[in-house]
């Protein structure tokens, strides 16, 4: 870490003192002295120690407290207070000029309006360096658990340094660690050792760790939901802390926790820390011995996966570094398993499966269903595409992506990120594999050309944030594969690209969209080819499930389209034109002969495999969505949300907020409504004429201040979550009010029926409904005001500012003022006088109530 020197005059809170037996140092108030170099592990005074043994010296066991860094003051800086009154400023310059500008007749630029999340006050900023890190209570609460942690596991040992020590340094990492709904759950910080200094050979050896695969984890998953097993979740407190070292390495004391009565000491590690090469495999070393020592064994198809099968007690133990799922058939097993474990490892609190590795789980009716929502919505907020307008297919059908095409970018690092962020993506969306893979192959030199084909499978997933795979209930483990090609598609270099996806009974557990390494001379060879790849996969997940305990009788059937390559499976032949691939035709056939797998020939409108080879159409590529298990989790998670939840729709293209009773607040797009979980949720859209997105804490706390005593006239109880409000009398004319503009007439007239043209995006749309005033009218003139309902809106993008014009000449009939849309709203409430019993007319919202689609 380099702390630079402050200029003359400037004040800089100085790095803490060390205080004895590795106690925090309060921070100091007193200003750096600016002509002296900054050490921020320097001691403000040394106390006389004794002559220096070459012995060990063990690490004391006091640690620091929070309490100690909470009593220092705060600095502050006094300013003189100036008494001295300025002039009266001379009164503004009367207007004398004809002109009118716009602003005097009311005429304004339409706003921009942005996304804002009033959940809670903005987190406080990762911290750069120690001394900024001290100043705020979470984070000198994250550095002291990370360091008591740290003591009580015996890290280190001070050893007085040594000329000939190659001493690693060190620094502190801080992140801050949100949930699945995106709220703060923990500050953390972390001490990790600069393992790029380490020396190969001398500082370490071998540093390899495994980690699950994702088929694993599916497959695994799968058959939990299928027996009906209950899966925990297990988080390992610094992990990495737990392995043992077998070479020699020397550290410098952490920045902040020096140790005042030797304050020249190094570190020599005991045991490995963060940041070390060899810290991984050091620490999945030590957890492979204590599960084999419960009785576990390891999988040798998954060297991450262990497995306890003794008598009828049948446990699956997953590990990804330091995130673990347990499943089994025996619950108390698994309480004892986790019991012993906490004895041995640090473990946080046990939970039901929810959140692994980003992918959110949730159980459901129907089975459990996988998604990575949010990080989708993180992905479209970083690359700015959270407004983009959604399109139905990730790569367009008619698309043909060269190397050679386009300007090349300037600095194609964004495009390399966000491609990676989709490689990821991928795990929970088989439907974006090809495209994924196909934009992976320009990762080197990415022109303007492939920015916009990733643009436009951002816009998919901007449509499909809910999207995920569903792993149902299976009667039968049955295994079978789909496997496809693409002969010579890639123009640039004539290869072929391979896909096939593999199913357990009937839930996606493998898939697979590459590019061939090969070029293919036919189209038969293209095809067996992949039906190379797809058996290699076929007979590792054989393995596998043998392993898992259960054994597969009947060979598994792999499904292919061309008939050529299904009879070359089969048939004992060596025919001329496929001499040079014998390796492969002779594993294929060897498998067939075997009866490990058969293949078997299917019609190209069946072939599932056909999305991981080529851009689809629309409507073939939603039809093949739906069957390869990708599902939309607006209807799988209907009902499962809180009761409570207050949902309040912006005026603008259908945003909203929910506000949950304990105060926090979650942006999500309309059409997730129904699985934020009530069984009865409101709806609250602002006026038309009154559209805001960003909301202040002065807006939240004015609307909020107008709801709820209206929920509560309704008999809607926030505190004691009841199951809703009391039915009110319907105000129909706002019934079925679908997706509506507001707009003032210009000229001429608007009919019931017309056809007209939105500019400047010159999209046609149909008017269905006019309402004026209280009546619904079937046309209208110039100067009034309107609600108009129209069709063929919803996907087109459509703004305040926005005009509806008359297809012939374009002349403005209707400015529109504000827009509602992706929200239907089928029932209004509307509040009753109790004396006069009339509605009240409503200042501020018109109050709905939601029901999601069937």
């Amino acid at each position: 870490m380099v702390c630079h020197r402050p200029a003359v005059g400037h004040t800089m809170l100085p790095p803490c003192a060390p205080a004895p037996h590795h106690a925090v140092v309060p921070v100091s108030t007193k200003p750096a002295d600016p002509h002296s170099p900054i050490t921020p592990s320097t001691p403000t005074s040394t106390p006389h120690s004794p002559t220096q043994s070459p012995r060990p010296t063990s690490t004391p066991t006091v640690t620091p407290t929070i309490a100690e860094l909470d009593s220092s003051p705060p600095t502050s800086t006094n300013h003189a207070t100036s008494h001295n009154l300025s002039p009266p400023s001379p009164p503004p310059p009367i207007r004398t000029h004809p002109m009118v500008t716009h602003s005097q007749n009311n005429i304004f630029k339409p706003k921009t309006l942005h996304h804002a999340t009033m959940a809670s006050p903005l987190p406080s900023p990762k911290p750069t360096c120690v001394p900024q890190a001290i100043k705020d209570p979470h984070w000198r609460r994250a550095m002291s658990e990370e360091f008591n942690a740290l003591i009580r596991q015996g890290t280190w040992e001070l050893v007085p340094s040594h000329p000939d020590q190659h001493v690693l340094g060190c620094k502190w990492i801080f992140r801050i660690k949100r949930g699945k709904d995106g709220s703060i759950t923990r500050y953390k910080a972390r001490l990790v050792a600069k393992g790029f200094h380490q020396r190969p050979g001398s500082d370490y050896l071998n540093t390899f760790s495994p980690v699950i695969k994702p088929t694993t984890i599916r497959t695994v998953l799968s058959l939990a939901v299928s027996r009906r097993w209950p899966l925990k979740q297990l988080d390992v407190n610094n992990a990495f802390l737990h392995g043992e070292l077998d070479e020699e390495l020397y550290m410098q004391q952490p920045a902040g926790f020096i140790d005042q009565t030797h304050p020249s000491h190094v570190c020599r590690l005991r045991k490995s820390i963060y940041g070390l090469k060899q810290a991984p495999r050091a620490w999945f070393r030590a957890l492979k011995a204590f599960l084999l020592s419960q009785g576990f064994f390891n999988s040798k198809s998954d060297s991450s996966l262990f497995i306890y099968n003794r008598g009828s007690v049948v446990i699956y133990f997953l590990v990804y570094v330091d995130d673990i799922i347990v499943t089994g058939n025996n619950i108390s097993f698994i309480t004892s398993l986790i019991r012993t474990m906490g004895h041995r490892f640090s473990l946080k609190e046990p939970s039901d499966l929810s959140y692994f590795l980003g992918i959110e789980a949730v159980s459901v009716n129907d089975g459990l269903f996988l998604s990575q929502h949010r990080y989708i919505q993180d992905l479209l907020q970083k690359s700015g595409m959270t407004e983009a307008k959604p399109v139905a297919t990730p790569l367009a059908s008619t698309s043909n992506l060269l190397l050679h095409t386009g300007v090349t970018l300037p600095d194609g690092s964004d495009y390399r990120k966000l491609v990676g962020s989709l490689q990821y993506l991928a795990l929970t969306r088989p439907d974006i594999s090809f495209a994924v893979s196909r934009l992976s192959q320009f990762m080197h030199k990415p022109t303007d050309v492939h920015w916009q084909a990733l643009k436009r499978v951002l816009r998919y997933l901007r449509g499909t944030t809910s999207h995920g795979i569903l792993l149902r209930p299976q009667q039968s483990l049955s295994l079978h594969a789909f496997s496809d090609a693409d002969w010579a598609g890639d123009r640039d270099t004539c290869l072929s690209t391979t896909g096939y996806i593999v199913f357990l009974g009937g839930n996606p557990i493998s898939w697979r969209a590459a590019k061939q390494r090969a070029v293919a001379r036919s189209s038969t060879e293209a095809e067996y080819r992949a039906l190379a790849a797809s058996s290699s996969e076929l007979v590792w997940v054989i393995h596998l499930l043998n392993e898992l305990g259960i054994p597969v009788t009947d060979p598994p059937a792999l499904y292919c389209d061309n008939v050529s390559a299904t009879y070359l499976s089969s048939n004992p032949v060596l025919h001329s034109r496929m001499k040079h691939i014998a390796v492969d035709l002779h594993f294929v056939r060897d498998l067939v002969d075997k009866t490990i797998l058969r293949v078997s020939h299917i019609a190209s409108n069946d072939q599932l495999a056909d999305g991981f080879t080529k851009p689809l159409p629309s409507t073939r590529f939603i039809c093949l969505r739906d069957k390869i298990g990708v599902a939309d989790g607006t209807s799988i998670l209907r009902g499962r949300v809180k009761e409570g939840c207050v949902l309040v729709i912006s005026a603008h293209k259908g945003e909203f907020e929910t506000g949950y009773e304990r105060g926090g607040q979650t942006r999500e797009p309309v059409q997730l409504a129904q699985t934020l979980g009530v069984s009865t949720l409101f709806v609250v859209v602002n006026k038309m004429e009154d559209p805001i997105v960003k909301w202040s804490k002065e807006r939240y706390d004015e609307i909020e201040s107008k709801m709820i005593p209206f929920l509560r006239f309704l008999g809607y109880n926030v505190k004691k979550r009841s199951k809703g409000p009391f039915r009110m009398p319907i105000i129909d004319k706002f019934k079925d009010m679908g997706t509506v503009i507001m707009g003032k007439v210009e000229s001429g007239t608007m009919r019931e029926g017309d056809s007209l043209l939105v500019m400047p995006n010159k999209a046609q749309v149909k008017v269905l409904a006019i309402y004026w005033d209280e009546d619904k009218a079937t046309c209208a003139g110039p100067g009034e005001n309107l609600w108009v309902k129209l069709s063929g809106i919803e996907e087109e993008d459509i703004l305040s500012g926005f005009v509806l014009c008359g297809v012939a000449g374009y002349k403005a009939v209707l400015h529109v003022h504000s827009v509602v849309e992706e929200c239907k709203i089928v029932e209004l409430l509307q509040q009753i006088d109790p004396k006069t019993k009339k509605p009240i007319i409503m200042n501020v919202f018109h109050s709905a109530r939601y029901h999601p689609p069937a």
